[in-house]
């Protein structure tokens, strides 16, 4: 018998507690899709106003970069000893990536690429530290 269930990270710490009475260890999947929207602009200025004019909304904020998640798990139940349990069980955690690409950065200045890789260093940063945190979740479910 098999179950599959699907849900955001939001629930996910109940489902960590009800992993733990369970002797039996997932085996956890991380699958990430990346995707990009394009910039423009030769100056950090006109980037700005292209970041605010291209970037996803969220009430007054700027969305520049975004991680979104989903964890689903599946259990394989078998008789053991007499006993319905657990026998395998896997946890899925798809991450969807979204950042920007400066696609005037050739042309641009060398002042402005140094302020942008910065910029962008620290918004991948800022990016991977939501990642960690939804695979050490699905960890904890699996």
């Amino acid at each position: 018998m098999r179950f599959t269930k699907s849900l955001s990270l939001l629930t996910a710490g109940a489902l960590a507690a009800m992993a733990a009475m369970s002797p039996a260890s997932a085996d956890v999947k991380v699958e990430v899709e990346n995707a990009t929207y394009q910039l423009r602009g030769l100056t950090t200025k006109a980037i700005d106003q292209d970041l605010h004019r291209s970037g996803r909304k969220e009430q007054d904020n700027i969305i520049a970069g975004e991680i979104s998640d989903q964890v689903s798990w599946t259990f394989n139940l078998a008789e053991i000893s007499g006993s319905c349990r657990v026998a395998t069980s896997t946890v899925l955690l798809k991450l969807n990536v979204v950042m920007p690409v400066w696609v005037d950065e050739k042309q641009a200045p060398q002042d402005v690429r140094d302020t942008w890789r910065i910029y962008y260093g620290n918004l991948k940063a800022h990016q991977d530290g939501h990642a960690s945190i939804a695979i050490d979740a699905a960890n904890r479910i699996g």
